[in-house]
């Protein structure tokens, strides 16, 4: 048919035309509509009510045909519906500026499932509308390119915003990896990042928690519930400060009624029924590695470095010690100016009261050693009294009995069983030594030089003792101490220098002292038969190898 066909009655019979077909009124087809035939496809278009909006079938586009909904910024509205009153996917180009594809819609129980199917049998991404959870079953996530975010998420979580839940299979596995490489040449690069914020009172805070249980197995040769590691690879290195774990406590900004603080909290929590032998530590510090590296590191690593305190009375450094708490006490740590030893240029005060006060255990092989040495100097001072050694005891006794108070003791022991002999030796329980160089000048009258002195101080009340005296020498030994070269002696003394001394002993005293010897009972050196005169003793003195005698008379 080459014209127009005009039908005002339904046709049921087949309609064929070589040209356009224009249909005026409702088209109904009874039975199967096919558009061109196939390998020679036919456009189609469906026009909406408003001009330039269709949907239109391009045979010929992208090859084997496309459809378009709508035309570039003329869009059309999609909806794909479900079985389920309201479940569907709908596409609305006029909303949020872009479009929205809604997959489901709101108001409850009319969510749909998504699955996206990967190349390998059971993996999937599946938005499962049932329990609201997005899965990604046996397939990674990987995020590429330069972004901002790579995960963002906001909102209040009631137990996670990411929770990971897996059995690691063998070494190297992990629950979440995490690998960056930073480029910048400036600023701070965070690698990871953990940033929390309490703005609840009374609550508890973590930004992060790791915990690992050992579940009722012998774990190897160490465990970490968490490490961190700085490589320096083969050349890194750093022009400032480089440490393992920066820890940094910024003080409140007002200040605070209670609490405790603290950078650092090391607490180990005791199970019921533990027991161990083995040692325990909260801190432990170990150099492995290379053997000359770590010589090279003995050499220069420190314990720890306190930096930007100030050395005052009541800071946690002062002169030579450092303060510490054990429990709710204050204690300090003593340092020591020199490795090896204890040197401090500040005094060592012991208040203990059940014993030796500083004991010295000191096992000395060659001349030399001191169990316990005092070298102090005393200069330029026009008044006062230096002691580089001060033995003071303070006596209160009681009031039945006696003890012996003694400031200073000087002992020496010679072994049991040893026999002293071989060269020239000595044992002194207490030396006094006054060393006069040749190039010192003794030049002030009022002067008293002595490598020894025993005072006498105080005016008490006498009424009864048995002896004051400012030296007092007493022999206990239970056995005979005779012969010898000199023999044996209370008091001896020896000229041994090349200069002389004036006198062997000197009294200088004004109308105070009252005798010059006292003589207590009849010693073996007293003999009163010398002189027929009664009343004579003789006072035995021994000069070379002769004894001579010393007379004395009563009155």
């Amino acid at each position: 048919m080459a014209g127009t066909l005009t039908s005002t009655t339904p046709t049921t019979g087949s309609i064929k035309t070589a040209g356009g077909l224009g249909v005026a009124e409702n088209v109904n087809i009874g039975g199967k509509l096919t558009v061109s035939v196939d390998g020679a496809g036919t456009d189609v278009k469906f026009y909406g009510n408003t001009s330039s909006y269709y949907v239109w079938f391009d045979a010929n586009a992208d090859t084997n045909g496309t459809w378009f909904f709508g035309a570039d910024t003329t869009g059309i509205k999609v909806a794909l519906y479900g079985d389920t009153t309201g479940c569907g996917v709908f596409w609305d180009p006029s909303t949020d500026t872009n479009g929205t594809l809604a997959v489901g819609a709101s108001g409850g129980s009319k969510g749909n499932d998504v699955l996206f199917y990967g190349n390998t049998n059971s993996s999937y991404l599946k938005w499962d509308q049932g329990s609201d959870t997005l899965l990604l079953a046996a397939a990674p996530l990987s995020l590429t390119g330069s972004i901002a975010t790579g995960i963002s998420l906001t909102g209040a979580y009631a137990t996670a915003g990411i929770s990971v839940v897996t059995t690691l299979a063998a070494y190297g596995d992990y629950a979440l990896y995490v690998q960056t490489t930073g480029g910048a040449t400036s600023g701070t690069q965070r690698q990871s990042a953990f940033i929390g914020t309490m703005t609840g009172a009374g609550a508890l805070g973590r930004v992060l928690f790791v915990d690992l249980t050992i579940d009722d197995v012998e774990a190897g040769a160490y465990v970490n519930a968490f490490k961190a590691q700085l490589d320096f690879a083969t050349s890194g290195s750093v022009v400032g400060l480089a440490s393992v774990a920066c820890l940094e406590f910024v003080s409140p900004g007002a200040s605070t009624a209670a609490g405790t603080y603290t950078i650092l909290e090391l607490e180990m929590v005791a199970s019921a029924n533990f027991t161990t032998g083995r040692p325990l530590n909260y801190i432990w510090a170990g150099l492995t590695g290379d053997s000359t590296a770590k010589d090279a590191i003995d050499a220069d690593i420190n314990v720890i470095t306190l930096d930007g305190h100030t050395d005052a009375s009541g800071n946690m450094w002062y002169d030579n010690t450092l303060r510490i708490r054990l429990d709710a006490a204050e204690w300090y740590i003593p340092l020591s100016t020199v490795e090896g030893t204890f040197t401090t240029a500040y005094p060592i005060v012991s208040t203990y009261s059940s014993g030796a006060c500083i004991t010295v255990t000191n096992t000395a092989t060659a001349s030399g050693y001191y169990g316990l040495y005092a070298n102090s100097t005393f200069s330029y001072a026009t008044s006062g009294v230096h002691k580089a050694i001060l033995g003071k005891t303070t006596y209160s006794p009681a009031s039945s009995g006696y003890g012996t108070s003694i400031g200073v003791v000087g002992q020496v022991v010679l072994t049991a069983g040893k026999t002293f002999s071989g060269g020239q030796g000595a044992m002194y329980g207490v030396q006094g030594q006054l060393d006069l160089p040749s190039t010192a000048i003794l030049d002030n009258s009022s002067s008293v030089f002595a490598a020894l002195r025993a005072v006498i101080t105080g005016a008490p009340t006498c009424t009864n003792f048995s002896l004051v005296a400012g030296l007092y020498i007493d022999t206990l030994n239970t056995g005979n101490i005779t012969g010898g070269e000199y023999g044996s002696a209370m008091i001896a003394m020896a000229v041994n220098g090349a200069g002389s001394i004036d006198t062997a002993i000197l009294i200088k005293s004004g109308a105070t002292l009252t005798n010059f010897l006292n003589i207590q009972g009849t010693p073996s050196f007293m003999a009163g038969d010398v002189k027929e005169t009664t009343g004579v003793y003789s006072l035995r003195v021994k000069i070379g190898e002769n004894d001579y005698w010393i007379n004395c008379y009563l009155n």
